[in-house]
């Protein structure tokens, strides 16, 4: 009976949130798994030898053709969820060598594996900065193939929750940018704004960005340096300049690229931890956060005392005063530099390896 509810519930949530298409699925050599556009995007570019398709595992999109072939087979009876015998008959038809995923929460994915009728590899990729709390809900050591991630700290990490291969290869995204120093301004600092326009977000709170903003323009003409607030993607200026009063000079859009505008600047300010900062220093950029979040271990990089002009001042002077080599060594003593692979050599090299050209 309770099985029945769940369908039933599955069925009318897909119904109401779902896009509903009717295609027969391609055979593919990749499938990827649960990622953003802006990732399916750059492994696609990335992986141009090999035929890639792409799975949305969160109801946004329903396959009416594989939803009558799994009917039809009587599969929609299997061990299960019905959404998870829907992917697994999507896999049937696109019948990958491997399948790839940054999401490395979701337990589905490792089921795959044991739920296929064919032998198929599965890999994860790191994509945002370690929180051990949140695998802390793993019952067991999860199998698959690969698992590529940021840095050694990382993987000393993942090796308590996955039975896998490792390798370290920084963050893909990251690395498909190239280096971009020439033009780099030594008496330069960068914002990397939290604003986004719903308010719901308990971790960014505008107030503080607003106050911080005022103490960092007045620290830029005080000591004589250039100062840039990066929005976040698809932010217009307009609507952050309607949300803090500042002049426009101080804005850049983030439509493209964040990585080359950060290779701009001598250091980069964070509201909180950050992949951003990760992927920073393995560019070569300094980054330190100013928050007013708590941390169990605040490391020397973050500010977190009280928001006036005087702690804002000695804290920035400090960091952009700091040579690059004092400030690196901390990172490649606790073996938490990120590391730096442009045009992710190394991942098109472990690709090959487990599927072949």
């Amino acid at each position: 009976m309770l099985k029945i509810y769940k369908y039933v519930n599955q069925f009318f949530y897909a119904i109401f949130i779902s896009k509903f298409v009717f295609y027969k699925p391609n055979q593919s050599d990749i499938l990827l798994y649960d990622q953003g556009s802006t990732f399916n995007g750059l492994v696609k570019k990335t992986l141009k030898n090999y035929k890639i398709s792409i799975i949305l595992v969160r109801l946004e999109e329903i396959n009416l053709y594989v939803v009558i072939s799994l009917i039809i087979k009587l599969k929609f009876l299997n061990k299960g969820s019905l959404f998870f015998n829907y992917i697994v008959e999507y896999c049937e038809h696109i019948r990958p060598k491997l399948i790839l995923t940054s999401n490395n929460l979701d337990l589905k994915f490792y089921k795959l594996k044991e739920s296929l009728s064919y032998k198929v590899k599965i890999g994860c990729v790191q994509r945002t900065p370690i929180y051990e709390n949140h695998l802390l809900f793993f019952k067991k050591k999860l199998k698959l193939d690969i698992f590529f991630c940021f840095s050694k700290n990382d993987k000393a990490v993942y090796k308590k929750y996955f039975n896998t291969n490792f390798s370290i290869i920084g963050s893909f995204n990251n690395n498909f940018y190239k280096l971009k120093k020439k033009n780099a301004r030594k008496k330069s600092f960068l914002l990397i704004s939290g604003f986004k326009e719903q308010k719901d977000n308990p971790y960014l709170d505008t107030e503080y960005e607003k106050n911080l903003t005022k103490y960092l323009i007045n620290f830029s003409k005080n000591y004589n340096f250039t100062f840039k607030i990066l929005l976040k993607p698809y932010i217009s200026p307009k609507n952050y300049l309607e949300y803090n009063n500042i002049n426009k000079k101080f804005i850049l859009p983030n439509y493209n690229s964040p990585y080359q505008i950060m290779d701009q600047h001598n250091l980069i300010v964070l509201l909180t931890e950050s992949t951003m900062g990760l992927e920073a220093v393995a560019r070569g950029t300094k980054h330190v956060r100013i928050t007013k979040l708590k941390f169990k271990k605040n490391n020397f990089y973050t500010l977190n005392k009280k928001l006036n002009q005087k702690n804002i001042n000695e804290f920035l002077k400090r960091f952009l005063i700091l040579s690059n080599g004092r400030y690196f060594s901390y990172f490649k003593k606790k073996e938490k530099l990120t590391k730096f692979d442009p045009g992710n050599k190394l991942f098109k090299l472990e690709i090959k390896k487990l599927i072949g050209n």
